[in-house]
């Protein structure tokens, strides 16, 4: 019986070829040390095109966190007050090449795309309305502290693309269930 985990585990550390085939063909990378620079001059677009409405910005997801492979993909939330507030933002966003994703709509964000050179997405959170800033948040300071759980995330998004290389519905699942765990949901 061949145990997948530990392949998976192990893999990365045994041949180099892994990540390339993992990024070319499901869209996982190895942590790249440019996000942090991705981020911060993404972050001063939005800041010029919606800063007066703006509470708080902050880097999240997997390139937030040094180590931890991810798609290459720079996550940004962003707080402003209601829904309303995100609704009004929607035009001047569209105007810097974010496009509102309405799947993805809920009652706590507005969730938008850009793809390009770099890849963003984008939530503005509801400071009204809903636990998703704070979810984040703290999801990603407890990756950035507990070496333990990094690992353990790391090793389990690489299973679960493994088992759904499409990054659908199981795997986003399986990653929900380990952060709930994580926040004690």
């Amino acid at each position: 019986v061949i145990d997948w985990f530990l392949i998976f585990i192990t893999m990365p550390l045994v041949n180099p070829l892994f990540w390339f085939i993992m990024a070319k063909q499901f869209g996982i990378e190895k942590y790249n040390t440019e996000y942090p620079n991705q981020y911060e001059a993404e972050r001063k677009i939005i800041i010029d095109a919606i800063g007066d409405e703006v509470i708080e910005i902050q880097h999240i997801g997997s390139s937030a966190v040094p180590g931890l492979s991810g798609k290459p993909i720079i996550d940004i939330a962003v707080l402003v007050d209601s829904a309303e507030k995100a609704e009004s933002l929607v035009k001047k966003l569209g105007e810097i090449g974010y496009e509102l994703d309405m799947e993805a709509f809920s009652s706590e964000r507005h969730f938008f795309r850009k793809y390009g050179e770099k890849n963003f997405h984008l939530s503005l959170a509801y400071a009204n309305q809903g636990s998703f800033w704070h979810r984040q948040i703290i999801f990603r300071d407890i990756l950035l502290t507990n070496d333990e759980a990094r690992q353990k995330y790391d090793a389990l998004k690489l299973k679960l693309i493994s088992d759904d290389p499409s990054g659908g519905k199981d795997y986003i699942e399986g990653k929900s269930a380990f952060i709930n765990q994580m926040l004690n949901i």
